[in-house]
Parts: C-alpha cells; structure tokens; sequence
C-alpha cells in the first residue's frame, strides 16, 4: 500500500466513525453523506457498506439498503455486523422469516459480540416477543433456543 492509498484509507475510516456518530444519534442523512465521501475514497470498506445500509434502512430506503449490506458481506463474510444490518434490511421489507434466520446467523459467527446481540433483541422486540427478546439478552449463549416468529 502505497502512502497515498494508506493516506486515503485513514480519512476513509475517519469519516466512516464520524457518520457512525450521526447515524447513532438519528441522524441519518449527515450520517450517509459522510459514509458516501468514506466509500469513494475507499470502496472496500465492509464497515461503511454496512453502516451506509443502516442509514438508507432508517432513511426508509430498504431496496438501497439490502444492497449495501450484501456489498459488506461480500466484502467481508465474517463481519457479524453486516448479516445483522441485512436482517434490518430484511425486515423492514416485510421479510420476517428471512430476517430471523440472518440474525441467527449472525449469532453463529459472533456469539458474544453486544452489537448482534442487542439488535437480535430488538428484533423481537419490535415483533412483541420479549420472552424472545429476553433470550437474546441472557448472560449465557446456552440459555438461548432458537425461536420463530409466531404463525
């Protein structure tokens, strides 16, 4: 890597934790320009991709942000991160079944990570389902079973 790539790489990713920022404080749009201005000085970043998709899915743009998410786990297939934003994605667009599965999945890759935990939970949550919710938020990966959307 040359030091103009490693030089575009870290303002790449300086502006990838400066969107995160707005993104964590709802706001989505100062969020995805500065995710947009970090993917074109570095395309691959996985992490961008993923938190693009996270704006454009609260911005009420689900189609736009399935694509970034499948960009970030074609990027980087073990980024736990990115299946639970595809999950989002996936919900979003009314795709329950499918959402549930990929947040499982994430389970399977980063069993302990707090990020997939937590939106695991949130997940049931939003579907009413605390005693679901609350297995995804219990101390022990033992104490959790696998659950399904009621019919």
């Amino acid at each position: 890597m040359s030091n103009s790539d490693a030089e575009k790489r870290r303002e790449a990713e300086a502006l990838a934790r400066e969107a995160a920022t707005f993104t964590f404080t709802g706001q989505y749009r100062e969020g995805l320009e500065l995710i947009d201005r970090a993917l074109a000085l570095e395309p691959n970043m996985a992490c961008a991709h993923s938190g693009r998709a996270v704006a454009l899915a609260q911005l009420g743009r689900p189609a736009e942000a399935l694509e970034s998410a499948q960009e970030a786990i074609r990027l980087r297939p073990s980024y736990a991160p990115a299946y639970t934003t595809l999950a989002l994605c996936l919900d979003r667009m009314g795709r329950h079944d499918e959402a549930q599965s990929t947040y499982e999945f994430a389970l399977t890759i980063r069993p302990e990570n707090p990020q997939v935990l937590y939106n695991c939970a949130c997940f049931w949550a939003a579907h009413n389902q605390e005693e679901n919710c609350l297995l995804y938020t219990s101390p022990s990966p033992r104490d959790r079973t696998r659950s399904r959307m009621p019919s």
